[in-house]
Parts: C-alpha cells; sequence; structure tokens
C-alpha cells in the first residue's frame, strides 16, 4: 500500500536529485519521453570513440607543477552536426540530432567547444549512460560572441548529445566540440582531485564551525580552470569570491589567486567555468556528489603577481536563482582581520571552511620564496589555524574577518599532510592590490568605480529575502505537465502559478513567510483513461500482472482508498459509461513524491534561498500512462 498524507517538508530538501545548472533551462531531452521511445526505441544511436589522453605524458606534467590541482587532459576531436551523429525527423516539422560520445576507461568528460550558436527555440541536452544526469537545455541565451563555450563535467565513459532543431529556423545551429576534457580511472579512485578527493580533517562549511558564514559562502565558486599548452589542454581547481563594488550594481567581478594561471601556461577564459553552491547540505560528506550551478567564461580585468591577485569579470550576470553573495572588503592598510576563516574547495572537493580562533594574523615583514618568484614584505598575510585544513586548489580563497569583510586570498603556505595540520598559509593582501601602477594590475579602478574614496565595504546580498521556487512537474516517464496548476498561499500573499508546455514553473517569493502549496491539475476527465485500463486494473488485483510501478497503483486508485480494489474498477466502468463526469473522490490528476506518496498540498517552512520541486503527476484512472501531459 502507498502512502496519502500531505507533507511537511524543509525547503530546500525536496525530492532532491543531481542536476547541473548552467544558464540553461530545466526540461527534458525528446529522445527520453515514452511517445518518442515507442516510435525510436531501436534506434541505434551513432557512436564515436575518442582516443585516451597520454597517461605518462599528463603525470609528467603533474609532476612538473605539484602544487597546483591539475584534474583531466584534453584529446583533440571534429565533432559537428554536420558529419556526425544522426537526425530525426518529428511530426510536427523538427528535427532531432542525436550523437553518443565515449571515452573507454574515463571517469569523466568535459566537452570544450569552438564554435557554438543556437537558433532561437532550439534546444541542446547532454545526458549520462544511466541518466541521472540531464545538462540543459542549453539555448540560444548560452550563445557566446566569439562561439566558445564549455559544458560542465558528466561522470562516465559515456555521455549523449541531443540537439532539438525547431521547424523553419533562419539560422542553422553550430555546435562544434574540439577538445574532450577526460579523467582517467586511476586519478579519481585514488582520491587525488574532486569529489571527495580532500582530506578527512577538512570541515565541510555547514558544520557549526560554518553558522557565522552562511551567507558569506554563497560567494564563493570552485573554479575549473582551462589551460593550454601548445596543442595540450589541461583543466584543474582554484577557488574564488564574487566581490562587491561601490557601485553595488552586481557586476560579476570575481577574486581569486594570480598563480591559479600557472606561469608558461595561456588561460582560455572563455570556457573557464564557475560552480556554484557545490556543498554538502549538512556537516557529514555525502554519498553522492551534490549539484552545483555554473557559469562559463570570464574576462580578465586586473592582475598583479606581488600580492597574488587575479580579478576576473564571469561573462554573465550571476541569476537570483544561484543566490549570489558579494563579498565586502577592508582595504585599510594596517587592517588586520581578526579571527580570520578561510572557505575555500580543497583539491576541487566541495566547500570547507578553515578557521583561526587565536587571532594569530600578522602582516609578514619579510620576503617569501615562491616556486618561481618572491614575495617582497609586507605584502602577505601570515596566519596560523587551529580549526580545518587546507590544501591544493583552495589557491585563491577568501579570507575573512568576524566582521564578514575579505582581507585577502590564498597564496599558498606549509602544512603537513602526515598528521593534518596546518603551519602557515601566506594570503596576498587586499590593500596590497588595491594600490598599482595602471588599472590592469591594481583593484581600485574596478571596485570604486564611483570613485568614492571608501576604505570598507559592506557585502551585497542582492537576493537575501527572497526564495527561489523552481520547480518541474512531470509524468512518471519524464514529460513536463503543462498547465498544472500551483497556489501558492503565504502570510501576506497569495499567487498562482501555471506550467509551461515543459512542466516548468519559476518564482520568487519572500523567505520572512511560510507557504502552502496546493497542486491541481483540469482538462478532460478521460484523457488516457480506456478499458484497457480496466484490464490492467483487473489483471493486478488477481495477482496476474502485479503492477511494476507505485505509480501504476496511484492512478489505478481512483476512490483514493490507499490500496487498488474492485471498487476503482467501478469507478472507471461509471467514468467511461458517462454515469459520471468526475471521479467523487479524486482529482484529475494526482501528485506524487518519489516515494509513492500522492498529495494535492506541500507545506514549506523555514525557506532556504533556493526551493526545488521535482514531482511526479500521474493521471488517475491511466495506469498505462497514455494520457497526453498537455491537455
Amino acid at each position: 500500500m502507498y502512502l496519502i498524507k500531505s507533507f511537511l517538508f524543509i525547503a530546500g530538501l525536496l525530492f532532491s536529485q543531481l542536476a547541473f545548472g548552467q544558464i540553461s533551462q530545466k526540461g527534458t531531452p525528446v529522445s527520453l519521453t515514452e511517445s518518442f521511445l515507442e516510435l525510436h526505441s531501436t534506434d541505434q544511436i551513432p557512436e564515436i570513440q575518442i582516443p585516451i589522453y597520454n597517461a605518462a605524458k599528463f603525470e609528467r606534467v603533474k609532476a612538473v607543477h605539484p602544487n597546483f590541482a591539475f584534474e583531466s587532459a584534453a584529446v583533440d576531436t571534429k565533432i559537428n552536426l554536420q558529419e556526425n551523429g544522426e537526425w530525426t525527423q518529428m511530426k510536427d516539422g523538427s528535427r532531432i540530432w542525436r550523437l553518443k560520445i565515449t571515452a573507454p576507461g574515463t571517469e569523466h568528460l568535459t566537452l570544450l567547444y569552438n564554435d557554438f550558436y543556437l537558433p532561437p527555440d532550439a534546444k541542446f541536452f547532454l545526458y549520462t549512460e544511466n541518466e541521472r544526469q540531464i545538462l540543459g537545455a542549453f539555448t540560444s541565451v548560452n550563445n557566446n560572441k566569439n562561439g566558445k563555450f564549455s559544458t560542465a563535467t558528466t561522470y562516465g565513459e559515456s555521455v549523449y548529445l541531443e540537439y532539438h532543431e525547431p521547424p523553419n529556423v533562419n539560422a542553422p545551429a553550430r555546435i562544434s566540440i574540439n577538445k574532450v576534457l577526460q579523467k582517467l580511472s586511476a586519478g579519481r579512485s585514488s582520491g587525488e582531485f574532486g569529489f571527495g578527493a580532500s582530506e578527512d580533517c577538512h570541515i565541510n562549511i555547514n558544520c557549526d564551525q560554518g553558522d557565522d558564514y552562511q551567507d558569506y559562502k554563497r560567494g564563493v565558486v570552485r573554479i575549473m580552470l582551462i589551460l593550454q599548452d601548445g596543442n595540450d589542454i589541461f583543466a584543474g581547481f582554484c577557488s574564488g569570491s564574487l566581490i562587491n563594488n561601490t557601485a553595488e550594481d552586481q557586476t560579476p567581478y570575481l577574486l581569486t589567486a594570480f598563480h591559479c594561471i600557472i606561469d608558461g601556461f595561456t588561460p582560455l577564459f572563455d570556457q573557464w567555468q564557475f560552480n556554484f553552491g557545490y556543498e554538502a547540505n549538512s556537516c557529514d560528506n555525502p554519498a553522492q556528489e551534490p549539484s552545483a550551478k555554473t557559469l562559463v567564461g570570464a574576462e580578465m580585468v586586473a592582475s598583479d603577481q606581488e600580492p597574488d591577485f587575479l580579478l576576473l569579470k564571469i561573462a554573465a550576470p550571476v541569476p537570483s536563482s544561484f543566490s549570489p553573495y558579494y563579498a565586502g572588503w577592508n582595504r585599510a592598510v594596517d587592517a588586520i582581520p581578526q579571527n580570520s576563516a578561510m572557505i575555500h574547495h580543497p583539491c576541487g572537493d566541495i566547500k570547507k571552511i578553515t578557521k583561526d580562533n587565536q587571532n594569530t594574523a600578522t602582516i609578514h615583514p619579510r620576503n617569501i620564496n615562491w616556486e618561481n618568484y618572491t614575495s617582497t614584505p609586507n605584502t602577505h598575510f601570515e596566519i596560523g589555524f587551529e580549526e580545518g585544513f587546507s590544501q591544493v586548489g583552495a589557491s585563491g580563497a577568501p579570507l575573512y574577518g568576524t566582521d564578514g569583510l575579505l582581507y585577502g586570498q590564498l597564496h599558498g603556505g606549509n602544512i603537513n599532510l602526515e598528521n593534518c595540520t596546518i603551519n602557515k598559509l601566506y594570503y596576498g593582501r587586499f590593500a596590497t592590490s588595491w594600490e598599482g601602477d595602471n588599472s590592469a594590475n591594481r583593484l581600485s579602478d574596478w571596485l570604486d568605480p564611483i570613485n568614492s574614496g571608501q576604505i570598507t565595504l559592506e557585502g551585497l546580498d542582492p537576493f537575501g529575502n527572497l526564495a527561489n521556487f523552481n520547480g518541474l512537474l512531470q509524468t512518471p516517464e519524464g514529460e513536463g505537465i503543462g498547465g498544472a496548476s500551483i497556489l501558492i498561499e503565504g502570510t501576506d500573499s497569495t499567487v498562482v502559478a501555471l506550467t509551461d508546455n515543459s512542466g516548468q514553473f519559476t518564482l520568487q517569493l519572500p523567505r520572512t513567510s511560510d507557504y502552502r502549496l496546493t497542486f491541481s491539475k483540469a482538462g478532460e476527465i478521460l484523457n488516457g483513461v480506456t478499458t484497457f485500463d480496466i484490464v490492467q486494473i483487473r489483471r493486478h488485483i488477481l495477482g496476474l500482472t502485479p503492477f511494476d510501478s507505485v505509480f501504476k497503483e496511484v492512478a489505478a486508485d481512483t476512490n483514493i482508498s490507499g490500496s487498488v480494489t474492485t471498487f476503482d474498477i467501478i469507478e472507471l466502468q461509471k467514468l467511461i459509461l458517462g454515469i459520471n463526469t468526475t471521479f467523487p473522490s479524486a482529482p484529475s490528476w494526482g501528485f506524487v513524491s518519489p516515494q509513492g506518496n500522492l498529495f494535492n498540498i506541500l507545506t514549506l517552512n523555514d525557506l532556504q534561498p533556493e526551493v526545488n520541486l521535482n514531482i511526479i503527476g500521474v493521471k488517475i484512472g491511466d495506469v498505462n500512462f497514455s494520457a497526453d501531459p498537455l491537455k
């Protein structure tokens, strides 16, 4: 028996699943919908096998740069819409292009595009073999002037590509993949870089030590660096933070470390990736990799090797759905952070925090000898930490004082891997980075564009009082349920949202209220309901062909009794014969959690900045899921 109830949930934990946002629209690839599979389930999707990067060569590169978090290397490809894949003509005049890319023996793949253009209303998806990851839909919003692009990492040795071209496009799409970054199995299995790679002594940002830093953490990102050396391209990790400017206009400036560029390499800023919200939901390390939201591309606006700062401008504004926080700062020449804290992504792992509880920060009065150069006196803070740890990949991480202001970014230091202790860490001072010979090597021009002369600036939390409701209503086969209504009742407001044809709805509401959400969908009561459903229900009751899905049980329970009986058959017969025009006890559509719990009301308390609702809708009476979700 399945459960029937109204649910009380903590917002932000609702029906969670692995998903990667990349200024993309939610949705389902057409090729994964039931209607498409009914016609094309036997189609063979063309597959391209790409070679494996020379592992020995990659190890030599890493050996030359032991203090840098190199994670993957790219092989050359020539993959495009014109020469690869297969097209399928659809009844509505649109076309579907599909291709499978495989690199046997790799742990994950990241695609780099040298020419990327999508016409209006076109959609592009990537998904993995088990469909656990679906990236997209990417649309014309993702077009860059120079045509460069990259998509987030997909896990496994294969990835499927799908392009959905609408009828009568004005200009054809261009999707050209010239490089594929790949991680060899040996590296990830040894826990070198990426999810789960950092030492156990690190402290997750959502442990008690991070309680006072919950706002500031929303500006800290994991940076996936794309760097070129001759014809070779490599990827690695650094950390960084969004930073506020005196105009407080949400310009997406991001502060990180100069040495993340790596001497001798060419940074391909257009394809760098910035992962927001890549963290555990609690203090414990998660068993599965948490989701992240990704922006692609940036430009360098200022840098200086001496205080080791790099100021980037991300190519697109940070959307409100990312819940960004722009760090405030203190540029006073004598400013020293009190009881410092660092938020970072060591080894490219999920977000961690490191804390100094003994107020040990000082301005380092001597030279610091780095691998390729020497920092002069007074350009860095020197700090000892008592809680947490640091490893490669944390470079560029922001240093905060107890006032919540940023004082510098991590350069490096002395750690002891054997016992997980920190001797000293060194941070390029924000005050040093503020001044310089010209706008290309100082922060002042960019972070004080109005020439205010401010010494300190508070952080900017532009959406701090708002919750982003991101809803996706789908059938058990993954088709979007269009025209569903969501009545959202709060303390001071009532809003009605409608899903679009992909089953999505988005809106923003104040976080200060609790909310009651009522789901419903009108439409044809006989949509998908036939005598064949009666036959299937009868066979289930007799034990001849039991239902293989809890969603079928929900659909069959037409009187909402919590079990499937002959009384449900009677209700269906009355409906088909026209004796009844509705189900006396049931709605036309029921909404179900992935666990099979039927509900029509959700109560949300203690809202987080983002509320993700991924909900299954079932047409009552339609046990073979033949109903049109748009009717």
